[in-house]
């Protein structure tokens, strides 16, 4: 079994703007052992979570963040999922049409079907039942946990927005420490909640040595650096370990002619 994926899937502006296991799943979708090249099929929560390897609450959050994006709707009640454009890429025919009528056919009157039809209108698939009333349209996402799972992203946003008001040093201003969370999502290295407040207890001691916060913060932007370091003028990477410490070392007494 086969699935057409362009190349073209990784720079597109939908799929580059989600998070790396909303990335990861939408792959998924799309290649799925039981994935069906209309791009609508029967998929319970339980089968995504276990086949990508994530919770089963991970996914139904990501579901809604495909939703909402516009990528992926899913119906609960029948566990539905549509991959929007999926069919848009795969091989066309009168095989493939009725393939995919009778796929439509098996999935129990799912609220997605009637805007997957108005969506491949020109395609003229034939379906056996009435579809007035199944659905309000194109782009619904007639999820059932929907509300529940709003919450928990409303209050998830919450909590992103509370942690922009974490407490700097004396002379580091939130939008410098921006541009550092900004650049650590760039090299792909994240931080944690824990890994930002342990990031600023370094900084308030290098603060209290006499170091400026600020220039340490611009100097790992600078450098993409994930770490906080002390700055210094002919400094050019970060403080070297010791074994680094000790080739150096040799190497400068090298050059100097002490070791004969």
């Amino acid at each position: 079994m086969y699935r057409t994926v362009e190349t073209s899937f990784w720079t597109d502006p939908k799929v580059k703007a989600l998070p790396i296991k909303a990335k990861l799943l939408f792959s998924y979708l799309i290649t799925a052992p039981g994935s069906h090249i209309s791009g609508i099929y029967y998929l319970p929560l339980a089968t995504a979570a276990h086949e990508v390897g994530l919770e089963a609450k991970e996914v139904e959050l990501i579901f809604l963040l495909l939703g909402e994006a516009d990528l992926a709707l899913y119906d609960g009640e029948t566990s539905t999922i549509w991959v929007k454009n999926m069919l848009r890429h795969q091989a066309r025919g009168q095989k493939i049409l009725r393939a995919i009528e009778y796929q439509l056919a098996s999935l129990h009157h799912s609220h997605l079907i009637k805007p997957f039809l108005e969506y491949y209108h020109e395609l003229e698939i034939g379906y056996q039942y009435s579809i007035e009333g199944v659905s309000k349209g194109v782009g619904t996402y007639p999820y059932p946990y929907s509300s529940s799972l709003r919450e928990d992203k409303d209050k998830e946003e919450k909590i992103r927005n509370k942690r922009g008001a974490v407490v700097l040093p004396d002379g580091l201003d939130m939008k410098i420490w921006g541009e550092f969370r900004k650049m650590r999502q760039r090299i792909r290295k994240p931080m944690t909640e824990h890994a930002e407040d342990l990031l600023l207890k370094d900084l308030a001691k290098l603060k209290a040595d006499g170091h400026d916060p600020k220039a340490i913060v611009e100097q790992s932007i600078k450098r993409s650096w994930q770490g906080l370091f002390p700055v210094k003028r002919d400094e050019s990477r970060p403080p070297l370990s010791k074994v680094d410490e000790i080739r150096q070392s040799t190497k400068e007494t090298l050059n100097r002619g002490i070791v004969r």
